[in-house]
C-alpha cells in the first residue's frame, strides 16, 4: 500500500509545476504517477487495475487525458 509520504513529494511538485490546478487533478495525477511508477508501465489498462475500482479508474482517468489544461504540447 501506498502511503502519504510516498506520494507527498510527488504531489508538491505537481503543485508546483500545474499552480492552476485545483486538489481532485492533483490528486489523480499523483494518483496516476505512483500507478506508473509502481507498474512500469503506460498502458491504460494497467493502470486502472492498480487503482481499484477499474470503471471508475478508468473514468477519471479518461477526464485526465482530455483535459485541454493538461496539453503535452504547451
Amino acid at each position: 500500500m501506498i502511503t502519504t509520504n510516498e506520494t507527498a513529494p510527488i504531489r508538491e511538485y505537481l503543485e508546483a509545476m500545474l499552480p492552476w490546478a485545483h486538489g481532485h487533478q492533483i490528486k489523480g495525477l499523483t494518483d496516476y504517477v505512483m500507478a506508473i511508477l509502481d507498474r512500469q508501465t503506460g498502458n491504460q489498462a494497467d493502470l486502472v487495475r492498480e487503482l481499484g475500482n477499474p470503471e471508475a479508474a478508468l473514468n477519471r482517468l479518461s477526464r485526465l487525458i482530455h483535459n485541454d489544461r493538461l496539453s503535452p504540447r504547451q
